[in-house]
């Protein structure tokens, strides 16, 4: 799979150092990548399949996924606190689906909204 956002952009974008390895910030991209297309058309009308790596709206969606994503990776158990300092999931299926919703509503999937 090409990934739609490289490392070296998340790295950029996240402005994490040479600490976090390339490996790590392309696992996390990967798997940011992969939820969000699980949302989307697969075929136009016409039936052929749609390519979303040039879609601006898609590119800056995986990206903030991969961000949050990654921000559950190093978060301490994987959550972060809420203003009343209390625990709270930092990654789940609802942020995933507003996520796509924000920025690629028109591309999502019908039946995707009922999953």
């Amino acid at each position: 799979m090409t990934l739609f956002i490289s490392a070296t952009e998340l790295r950029t974008t996240m402005q994490v150092g040479a600490s976090t390895s390339d490996e790590v910030l392309e696992r996390v991209s990967a798997a940011a990548q992969s939820a969000f297309l699980s949302y989307l058309k697969k075929k136009d009308d016409a039936g052929d399949l749609i390519n979303y790596s040039d879609v601006p709206e898609v590119l800056e969606g995986v990206s903030a996924l991969a961000i949050e994503f990654f921000g559950a990776r190093v978060a301490p158990g994987g959550q972060s606190t809420g203003i009343d300092m209390a625990p709270t999931p930092r990654v789940s299926a609802s942020i995933v689906r507003r996520c796509v919703q924000s920025y690629a509503l028109q591309h999502m999937d019908a039946g995707s909204f009922f999953a």
